[in-house]
């Protein structure tokens, strides 16, 4: 299926390139390092011929802000919330590669766009484009992204890519067994844990067929704590979910998003074509320049065995 919009974690993405680079200098690959930038590009290409129209479809890149809701979850729960996060965050060299590839983007295609907002993260942007962006059966959009938490915005008109399966409403059942829509994947989340945040499961071992019948007959925690005696779960499991009754309220706060009341569109960039500014900017990493950033007379001397 293709689409008129693709909305990607900017971040994941950049991580999941860098490491890529990361693996062939040490796997001994004769290549030079530029942060990514490069794999990033390649991936981007990808997707787009994969999933896009060759013209007009529109890529919004969301990124988290580099001192995003890390600073206001650890509020709720110091030290744990994406500790994975912090340590790598202590490697300034990888956030100024990050960015200076947002600077590449800004000047990379007219149909690219940039979505940062102070103290948000990608996540926390997801809704307020989907809000702005006419999404219908005409105009499709694929979130891309391998947090589950962008899974809550699937529709019969957008679906979510994890890298490895287009995932739409019907599929997402089958594959989880709950239904995205409302607060199912936040409490699911919030009792099951998620590894990728370095959040743990609030009721350890807790069988999966409870928290998948927690997740289809209670809509909140709150609902899930008023009805949890009159269900037929066994009594261990009632006492349990019970005694960990505060870690799931703190995970289900740790995974909900941030309502966000200002105008996205401020927190938008609109991107526009470059070639003399990308050229300047490759030329600084020292990367290789693509063929529409060399000049007819720079091709010509190449050609000739010039410099």
């Amino acid at each position: 299926m293709k689409y008129s919009t693709i909305i990607c974690d900017g971040n994941n993405n950049f991580w999941r390139a860098w490491y890529t680079i990361a693996t062939d200098i040490i796997q001994g690959k004769n290549i030079t390092y530029d942060g990514g930038i490069t794999q990033f590009f390649k991936n981007i290409k990808k997707i787009r011929d994969q999933f896009g129209y060759i013209d007009g479809t529109k890529i919004y890149f969301l990124f988290d802000n580099t001192v995003s809701t890390l600073e206001l979850r650890k509020i709720i729960s110091e030290g744990t919330y994406k500790s994975h996060r912090l340590t790598k965050k202590a490697k300034n060299f990888l956030y100024k590669d990050l960015e200076y590839l947002i600077e590449i983007i800004k000047c990379y295609d007219d149909n690219f766009f940039v979505v940062r907002k102070e103290k948000c993260e990608a996540d926390d942007l997801v809704k307020p484009i989907l809000d702005k962006l006419k999404i219908d059966k005409n105009n499709k959009c694929l979130l891309i992204s391998v947090d589950m938490d962008w899974s809550r915005s699937i529709t019969e008109d957008i679906h979510w890519y994890n890298y490895k399966d287009v995932i739409g409403r019907d599929k997402f059942n089958k594959k989880y067994g709950f239904d995205p829509k409302g607060k199912s994947v936040q409490l699911y989340k919030a009792i099951r844990g998620d590894s990728s945040d370095s959040i743990k499961s609030s009721v350890p071992n807790i069988p999966e067929k409870i928290v998948l019948d927690i997740v289809n007959n209670f809509d909140d925690v709150q609902e899930l704590m008023r009805g949890l005696w009159e269900t037929d779960y066994p009594d261990k499991w009632k006492h349990k979910i019970k005694e960990h009754e505060l870690d799931i309220r703190k995970n289900y706060k740790l995974v909900d998003f941030i309502d966000i009341q200002d105008n996205i569109v401020d927190y938008i960039y609109d991107c526009k074509e470059n070639v003399r500014k990308l050229e300047k900017l490759y030329t600084i990493k020292k990367i290789p320049l693509e063929s529409r950033m060399i000049s007819k007379e720079k091709k010509r001397n190449i050609f000739l065995g010039r410099r």
